[in-house]
């Protein structure tokens, strides 16, 4: 097997991953500017869910195709996982991002569950295991992004507009405030100083929210 190289830094930009076949877009936050990185990740399928691990310097993302957990390095070309107990949840993930060296994906009316990444370090085949971090999952988000100080998510309900904290533990949701804007926010980000960055499916739209 051939095993992708990891980034040799964290990138500056901001990653979008659109359509199936996959095209990753890197974005610029201050600009709002797009520009088309890759066209072909050697998979088919949708990458979604996909968030950057600061630990190993891969991307993590969900295939939502074929039901399966994939990373991807600087090249941009997926590579497979194996996890078990995906199937036995009997939904695809399009939530999901990395925090600490572990992958966290959430589904609405399932929960959130989490996949400890650690065993890809001294074995890149290595099997990691689904596990749920709790089953009341009743709003309603595109994305979600990990909060780079305080460890927890935040993601804005598609419906209401409302901003929520979730406690990556024991999956405990705190409203923050409302964000005046609604729509599905399916990419969400966070910048060093702590500003989350949510960009709007319907019109391209990237907002800013100082925390």
């Amino acid at each position: 097997n051939a095993y992708a190289t990891p980034f040799d830094t964290c990138p500056s930009q901001a990653f979008l991953f659109q359509s199936a076949p996959t095209q990753i877009y890197g974005v610029n936050l201050v600009t709002g500017s797009t520009t088309l990185l890759e066209t072909d990740t050697g998979i088919p399928g949708n990458i979604n869910a996909v968030g950057f691990d600061f630990t190993d310097r891969y991307l993590y993302g969900y295939d939502t195709t074929e039901n399966r957990v994939v990373r991807l390095g600087q090249d941009f070309q997926a590579e497979v996982l194996n996890v078990s107990g995906l199937l036995g949840t009997g939904n695809h993930f399009f939530v999901g991002d990395v925090y600490d060296h572990v992958y966290y994906v959430y589904r609405r009316n399932k929960g959130i569950y989490k996949i400890d990444l650690a065993p890809l370090d001294s074995d890149p085949t290595a099997t990691l295991s689904l596990v749920q971090v709790n089953s009341t999952a009743t709003l309603s988000f595109a994305d979600f992004a990990f909060h780079p100080d305080n460890g927890n998510i935040y993601a804005v309900d598609t419906n209401t507009g409302k901003l929520y904290s979730i406690n990556r533990t024991t999956g405990v949701t705190t409203l923050v405030g409302n964000t005046g804007v609604t729509g599905s926010f399916g990419a969400a980000y966070f910048d060093v100083d702590a500003n989350l960055y949510l960009s709007r499916n319907s019109d391209g739209k990237i907002f800013r929210i100082d925390l």
